[in-house]
This record gives structure tokens, C-alpha cells and sequence, in this order.
């Protein structure tokens, strides 16, 4: 995935500047994920998402201004809007919906642990639409990849009251496995905006304005027909917490682990969150998690290693 040259040429503000970027946001990431699981399922799954993204759009704009950040001219960089746009509306509008559709039904382990597809999904894009050449190393790691994560469902805390099964278990892989392939089709949409120079924090402005609009749609009747009163009454500090860190936090610490990082090593650390999960939810969310289950969310994200590299 990593073309030299392109990162060769961008100079890290410190050493390993990328690489902690894209680690940091695999953690923070694992802590908004486990915040929505536990404060999140008072609303809907787009309202959550239409909320997050309203917030990190508010803080992105502050820091916009506050910077006078250069925007790209549209005459000349029509196509940056254009991938921005559909990249934003694709990953941040469709791909987190069900992200969250999924949290609710799967819980934080389960629905992280399925997100490891969404690597192997980009890679797979990228062959049939992009036309680019699959090695026998990135063929493995997306069946190593898919065995594990596999294992993980099979291998899912069947004796808990609260353990999904049936129709929710299976409504929920469904919105897990959507999310999944709405986040691998993004990345691929975003690679012609990666590489014209667009700075990190306008160009993840620009990409959630667009999914902003579609998410406006999705709920404007909801929006007309929730009470005021129960509204106020629902987990708004802990979501606009979550909001902070995953959205505004996490995505800016990706596009700099994007830039500053090799593609493979970016992927590859920002791939890790299922595993920071885990510790996470157990303590947070009081999720239960066997040996085979952890062995097989680690052989997952080996896996995406051996697919970036």
C-alpha cells in the first residue's frame, strides 16, 4: 500500500511523530468506543452519530479559524472536495451508523473485534477497482484475518444473560460487517485527497460536513418528535467526552500517522484498537472475555500486519 516517495518527502516534527500519532488514536479510539457502548444506547444509532459528528465539527472549525488553515481552492481541487465528500459520507455517516447499530447489539469486544475486516476490505477494493496487484503475503494475512475474526464470533461469551443471540446476534454482525466495508471503502476514497498536500485538520472538516448533511436527513424526523424533556435528561458530558476523543482526537491523530508514517505502519497501529479494547471493557463495561477469544482478536490484527507490510 505504501508508495515511496510520498511519505519519504514530509518531514515529522520529531522523530516517530507518525507512528505515535497512529498509535494514540488506536487507543483513543478503544476508550470513545467503549464510552458509546455503555452511555450510548438511549439514542439511535444515527442520532449518536449525527451528535458525535456536530461536535468535532464544531471543535475542527475553532481550531480552522483559530489557525487561519488554508482551504483548497475549488477551481483548481475540485477532485480533493470531491473524494473528501464521499469518503466522509461512506465512512463517518454509513460505516459509523452501523458502527454504533452494532455496539448495541454485539457490545464494544465483539463489534472492535469485526472492524479487523475493514483492512482486508480496503485491500480488496483496491484490486477490483483500482486494479492494484495482491503479493501472496497480503492474500495471507486477509485469510489469517478473516479465520481469526471468525473464531472470535464463534468463540463469543455464549453464557451471559446478556450475550447476544438469534436475530440480535446476527442483526448485529450484519451492521458490523457493513460498518467494516463502509471503513475500507473510505480509505481507498481518500487517497487521491491524501496526496494532493491538503493539511490534515481541513481536509477531516471537510469530510464531515458532507456526512453531516446525510445524517441531518436521516433524523430530521426524530428530531421534530423527541420531547425536550427527555432529552435533557440523557448522558450528554459522557458522549460529548467520547465525541472529543474519537472523533475530533482520534481522527486528527490518524490523518497525522497518515502523513508523517509509512501506509503500512499507520494501518497497521491504528488496526490495534480491538486490542486496547478489550482490558477496557472488561473493567468498564464488565464484558467478559475468554482465552480464545483474545488469542484470536491478537491473530487478527497479526494478520492486518502481515496485510500492510
Amino acid at each position: 500500500m505504501y508508495r515511496a516517495g510520498v511519505s519519504d518527502a514530509l518531514a515529522p516534527p520529531f522523530p516517530l511523530a507518525g507512528e505515535l500519532s497512529a498509535l494514540g488514536a488506536a487507543m483513543i479510539w478503544s476508550i470513545s468506543t467503549t464510552i458509546y457502548a455503555r452511555h450510548g444506547r438511549v439514542f439511535s444509532s444515527a442520532f449518536l452519530n449525527l451528535f458525535k459528528n456536530v461536535v468535532a465539527l464544531v471543535l475542527l472549525t475553532i481550531v480552522i479559524v483559530t489557525l487561519a488553515l488554508p482551504l483548497p481552492r475549488f477551481a483548481t481541487e475540485a477532485d480533493t472536495y470531491f473524494w473528501l465528500a464521499a469518503s466522509g459520507v461512506v465512512g463517518l455517516a454509513l460505516g459509523d451508523t452501523g458502527l454504533f447499530a452494532a455496539l448495541r447489539r454485539l457490545g464494544a469486544q465483539l463489534t472492535t473485534s469485526i472492524q479487523c475486516l475493514s483492512p482486508p476490505i480496503s485491500a480488496l477494493i483496491a484490486a477490483i477497482f483500482l486494479h492494484e496487484s495482491m503479493t501472496t503475503p497480503e492474500l495471507v494475512g486477509m485469510l489469517v484475518t478473516a479465520g481469526a475474526v471468525a473464531g472470535i464470533v464463534y468463540f463469543r461469551d455464549q453464557t451471559s444473560l446478556d450475550a447476544p443471540a438469534g436475530k440480535v446476534l446476527l442483526g448485529g454482525i450484519v451492521f458490523a460487517l457493513i460498518s467494516a466495508t463502509c471503513q475500507g471503502a473510505q480509505v481507498v476514497m481518500q487517497r487521491h485527497a491524501l496526496l494532493s498536500g491538503v493539511h490534515v485538520i481541513v481536509g477531516t472538516a471537510l469530510r464531515i460536513g458532507p456526512a453531516l448533511l446525510v445524517l441531518l436527513a436521516m433524523n430530521a424526523p426524530k428530531l421534530r418528535a423527541e420531547p425536550p424533556a427527555t432529552v435533557v435528561k440523557k448522558p450528554w458530558a459522557f458522549l460529548f467526552v467520547a465525541a472529543f476523543l474519537g472523533t475530533f482526537l482520534g481522527l486528527i491523530l490518524a490523518s497525522v500517522g497518515a502523513k508523517y508514517a509509512k501506509a503500512g505502519v499507520a494501518a497497521a497501529l491504528t488496526s490495534t484498537y480491538p486490542v486496547w479494547v478489550m482490558p477496557i471493557a472488561r473493567v468498564y463495561l464488565n464484558e467478559r472475555i475468554g482465552w480464545p477469544r483474545a488469542a484470536c482478536t491478537v491473530l487478527a490484527v497479526c494478520g492486518i500486519i502481515i496485510l500492510v507490510f
